[in-house]
Parts: structure tokens; C-alpha cells; sequence
């Protein structure tokens, strides 16, 4: 993605010397070639891709959602998760569904990767209201992926620690208990109980 550059626009040097002779004209710059993909790299991180394929699909959670500021509410969240970008990352797209307790629903998006260099999963997540997480994990233990290692970023603050952990209860089915530590201490903040849609 390209970065704007209108806010750079005052450091560019003139094309005229402070004494006011023109520069000699420059040659183009060579065309920018992208380099050369690592194999090796790329089977690894293939490889370990591999292990979010069990949630490619639609699915429907009850969530049980608890604030640490306001009064705890359920939910239901429609989620797809597919592979993207050429098969390189595993995305989440999610939605809060309307309910009696939910007036303003969240939707919710999350890419899933692999970190070759420090042999980690590692996932980012964005919402609706402006919140972000970044977390890694070793990766799948057992029916267990737990992201262990993960940081929560409110729209004001400092990050919070937290962590995420999936836990396959059957073929078709896994939960998904969310925590951030507060006060020294681990809080749970949303459990949801996820089925596959048929």
C-alpha cells in the first residue's frame, strides 16, 4: 500500500543549487525489481498455513460477552474464515448479529499468518470501534492453539496484555475464550461457543 506523501512535500530539494545554477540532469531511476522469494521461506510458512484450514468456512457463535466497564450481554457472531492474497494469509470476517442486548452490532476482521523467522503463528485483529490486537502463538497443541503472547489496543492508552485461546470441542465445533490482564491479574472478557454452519 502505498504512503501518502503530501504531509513531505517541504523537505524535497529544490532542482536549483543555492546559487542558483540548475542541477545536471539525472538519469531515471533503474525500474524496481521485486526480489526473489525465499523457497524455503515460502514451503515453511505454506506448511504452517496449513494449520488453519479446520476453520475455513461459515460459522455461527453464541458469545458471552463481559465489559470490564457496563453490564455483562449475549450475542450471537456470524464468521467466515478463508484463505487470501494467493493463499498467504487466513482472514477472518465477522459480524455481530442484532439483538435485544446488542443496539450498535461490531463487525470484526482477522489476519492469520506465519512468522517463518521466529517459527510463530502470528494474528492481527481489527474491529469496527476502532480497537486492534496483535498476538503469536506456537501453534496448534493438541485441540488447543493458543495465543498466548498478545497485545490489546484500545482507541486511547497504553496496550493491554492479552490472549486467545481456541479449543476444538469436535469436528464441527470449538470455542474461543478471549482475556486481557488487568490490575496484574487475567480477566476473561468474551467466550464464545462456535458451530459450523451446515
Amino acid at each position: 500500500m502505498a504512503i501518502p506523501l503530501s504531509g513531505c512535500a517541504g523537505t524535497a530539494e529544490s532542482s536549483t543549487a543555492a546559487s542558483g545554477a540548475p542541477r545536471a540532469a539525472q538519469a531515471p531511476a533503474a525500474a524496481v525489481q521485486e526480489p526473489p522469494r525465499n523457497g524455503a521461506a515460502d514451503k515453511t510458512s505454506e506448511k504452517n498455513l496449513k494449520q488453519f484450514e479446520w476453520f475455513a468456512g461459515s460459522w455461527t457463535c453464541a458469545s458471552e460477552n463481559i465489559p470490564p466497564v457496563g453490564k455483562p450481554y449475549t450475542s450471537t457472531l456470524k464468521a467466515t474464515g478463508a484463505f487470501e492474497l494467493s493463499g498467504r494469509w487466513f482472514v477472518w470476517n465477522s459480524q455481530e448479529q442484532p439483538g435485544p442486548q446488542v443496539a450498535n452490532p461490531v463487525a470484526f476482521k482477522g489476519v492469520w499468518g506465519y512468522d517463518t523467522t521466529n517459527k510463530r503463528v502470528v494474528t492481527n485483529h481489527f474491529d469496527s470501534t476502532g480497537i486492534r490486537a496483535l498476538q503469536y502463538g506456537a501453534g496448534w497443541k493438541g485441540d488447543v492453539l493458543d495465543l498466548t503472547d498478545g497485545s490489546l489496543f484500545l482507541k486511547d492508552g497504553p496496550p493491554i496484555p492479552f490472549r486467545e485461546i481456541f479449543t476444538k470441542l469436535g469436528p464441527d465445533r470449538f470455542t474461543d475464550d478471549m482475556l486481557f490482564k488487568l490490575d496484574g491479574k487475567w480477566q476473561r472478557i468474551i467466550i464464545a461457543d462456535c458451530h459450523r454452519d451446515k
